[in-house]
């Protein structure tokens, strides 16, 4: 123990103090650079384990998009069998209906130019027949309605006449209550 203190006296009643000394010994120097290569190596291994984390964000990325591709195709999908399905409905309802006839069996539904004129001039007769009677059957409110009118003004005119005469000329509020006396 004495060589790896020195001893310093300052006088015989203090105490002595050892204070360690420098060895010159290359063991701490690798101690330090053991500890900074195992510090590396974790540094290393942490850097690896993050790099490993972001490659595996970025496949689940493109996992995803793949998987929103696939999801807006299948979307297509249905909405093309959707309209297939209101078409295949469509037409078995129109199969089932007993009322309905395929054009290739129908040989009258054909296209004829002088049956659609045919068809369009009896449109216009009967469109002109209805106007027809359309403006008659107003000539005939308006008639009424001026009668019904030419009546109100009479009444009017005599129901102002009679309360005239009824009250000496003197025109009063025909809604004013008579006083009843007891007679």
């Amino acid at each position: 123990m004495s060589g790896q203190y020195n001893r310093f006296s300052q006088d015989r009643e203090s105490s002595i103090i050892f204070t360690p000394r420098r060895s010159q010994q290359p063991s701490q120097e690798p101690d330090v650079e053991l500890a900074l290569r195992n510090e590396l190596t974790k540094l290393t291994e942490i850097s690896a384990s993050l790099q490993s984390a972001v490659s595996t964000i970025k496949t689940i990325n493109k996992n995803i998009t793949t998987m929103n591709n696939a999801n807006e195709g299948a979307i297509k999908l249905l909405d093309k069998y959707t309209n297939i399905l209101s078409e295949s409905t469509f037409t078995h309802d129109m199969i089932d209906n007993e009322d309905w006839k395929p054009q290739e069996l129908d040989a009258n539904d054909s296209f004829d130019e002088e049956n659609y004129e045919n068809e369009e001039e009896d449109l216009l007769k009967r469109l002109n027949a209805i106007e027809g009677e359309n403006d008659s059957l107003k000539n005939r409110v308006d008639k009424i309605l001026n009668e019904k009118q030419a009546r109100a003004k009479r009444m009017a005119e005599l129901t102002g006449v009679k309360r005239t005469s009824a009250l000496g000329g003197n025109v009063s509020n025909p809604r004013r209550k008579v006083a009843r006396t007891g007679l």
